[in-house]
């Protein structure tokens, strides 16, 4: 609980708060897990149609789900920051791997 005020609290100053547009952005092209996994098929793939569908029912309050998405951007945003870079089997960072593949 503590760990995560602070994350929030830093990711406010570094001024990682999504726009309205950027939870948009998240809600139709890539909605969060636990939305996803309400519009499942038989095979267990994400039902895009169903989905759509949803999204255009105007009698559906989004605004606990668009408040959730505002909160974690930030904090998922802050940890792609400070988490380690990826390396690879043999020790080097994918990162810089990557960058020497562009030379």
């Amino acid at each position: 609980m503590v760990s995560e005020r602070l994350f929030t609290l830093e990711a406010e100053r570094l001024g990682l708060t999504p726009s309205d547009d950027e939870v948009a952005d998240v809600l139709l092209t890539d909605p969060p897990d636990f939305i996803k996994s309400q519009f499942m098929d038989d095979q267990g793939r994400f039902n895009a149609k169903a989905y759509a569908e949803v999204l255009q029912n105007e009698e559906v309050d989004w605004a606990p789900i668009e408040e959730q998405v505002r909160r974690q951007l930030p904090l998922e945003r802050l940890d792609v920051m400070v988490a380690p870079p990826c390396t690879s089997r043999t020790g080097t960072s994918a990162r810089s791997s990557r960058g020497a593949s562009r030379r």
